[in-house]
């Protein structure tokens, strides 16, 4: 277990350095605001947010203070980019057809039929015209297994610990990434080249100055770079909860048992769904707790469980609410006879803290109480956990 564990958390070093790219993304709405500024203070505060996966490391810079140029026809170039896929593609000659359009000279790049994608790009001395292209994506799938009566629940119990150390794992990545990643104000330079991709992923370019209302209505989004020029980030936008949200909580919890006595354990909690409003999440996922009872045998609790967490209290970064939950409980104990399960409900409910890191990444804790509702009874299990929310 220890060595799967060790390549899993070298894999997502990995996956974390090659995540953040060196590109931030205007939203339209954002474009509109910009267009509507007098030229030489658009630079001041622009919204961005960093892309993941995307570089302008491998195309060449722009010059600022020159006009750029236009071209019109077929064009064929050599292209020296990365070997392998990317935003720009492997390298090769890449005959493109490049059309003037669009104000202030702005062009407009795609590949005639018959002649492969163009992923490349390329700019003349003071600037030019590149060609972007997309990249699909794949799916994935997940599946579970049954859970038995029998057995060796040390056995269960180390199947679970792999659990939380995977999800803990994978949560560490995501904070490192999504979490990590820049969203909120930064400075421009005034002549810093803004990419505008149009409603069918059409490439065009035009210096921040000279951005007008007519740009802002077609473009969807514009992508700028550091490599082209000026970008320094300012300030950090508030938390925003508001999309997908995963949760990991490690801390304490007492077992539910057969015997008498509550003893205290191991608990996580693991959880992912989404915020459809600032202050309102649904979420789904596991929470395994595991110790000795009273008699020193050896207890699992586990469950499948639907949260909903609501946080409508705020001071500054410390964000306050409340959850409840339910779902279905196992409780697995061994005993001098042997080992016995039961299966029954649950419900949940208890207090929520956060604080904030960054406008995606938030510390948590939670303290509250499970209920099983088991026929022969069963008692309240309070818990108190501390981890992180990536959203």
């Amino acid at each position: 277990m220890f060595n799967a564990l060790s390549c899993l958390s070298a894999f997502s070093v990995l996956l974390v350095a090659g995540c953040l790219g060196d590109t931030y993304a205007i939203s339209k709405r954002e474009l509109g605001r910009l267009a509507q500024l007098a030229p030489a203070s658009r630079g001041a505060s622009v919204r961005v947010t960093q892309q993941l996966g995307e570089s302008f490391a491998d195309a060449p810079p722009l010059a600022e203070g020159h006009a750029p140029w236009v071209v019109e026809g077929q064009v064929d170039l050599l292209w020296r980019g990365p070997a392998g896929p990317g935003p720009y593609g492997p390298g090769g000659y890449r005959r493109l057809q490049v059309t003037r359009a669009g104000p202030h000279g702005a062009s407009t790049v795609k590949t005639p039929p018959g002649s492969g994608r163009a992923q490349s790009g390329a700019r003349g001395r003071g600037g030019g015209t590149t060609a972007r292209g997309g990249t699909g994506g794949g799916s994935g799938s997940g599946s579970g297994g049954n859970s038995g009566s029998g057995g060796d629940i040390g056995d269960l119990a180390g199947a679970a610990a792999v659990v939380v150390a995977v999800a803990t794992v994978a949560g560490i990545a995501l904070a490192a990434t999504e979490g990590a990643r820049f969203d909120g104000w930064a400075r421009l330079g005034s002549t810093h080249p803004v990419h505008l991709i149009g409603p069918k992923e059409e490439h065009r370019w035009v210096p921040l100055n000279q951005l007008g209302p007519s740009h802002a209505e077609w473009a969807k989004q514009a992508l700028v770079s550091p490599v082209e020029g000026l970008v320094v980030e300012l300030q950090r936008a508030p938390l925003d909860r508001k999309g997908w949200a995963y949760a990991v909580e490690l801390g304490a919890s007492q077992l539910s048992t057969l015997t008498r006595g509550a003893p205290w354990g191991f608990a996580s909690h693991i959880v992912f769904g989404g915020f459809p409003l600032q202050q309102l999440g649904i979420l789904g996922g596991t929470e395994l707790a595991w110790g000795q009872n009273s008699l020193g045998f050896d207890v699992l609790n586990a469950r499948l469980l639907l949260e909903a967490q609501v946080l409508p209290l705020r001071l500054t970064r410390l964000h306050a609410g409340v959850y409840g939950q339910g779902g279905y409980d196992w409780l697995i104990e061994e005993s001098a006879r042997g080992t016995a399960a039961r299966g029954s409900g649950f419900l949940g409910a208890g207090a929520l803290l956060q604080l904030d890191v960054t406008t995606r990444l938030a510390l948590t804790m939670r303290t509250g109480f499970a209920a099983p509702l088991r026929a022969d009874g069963g008692q309240l299990v309070p818990s108190v956990m501390a981890g992180f929310a990536v959203y």
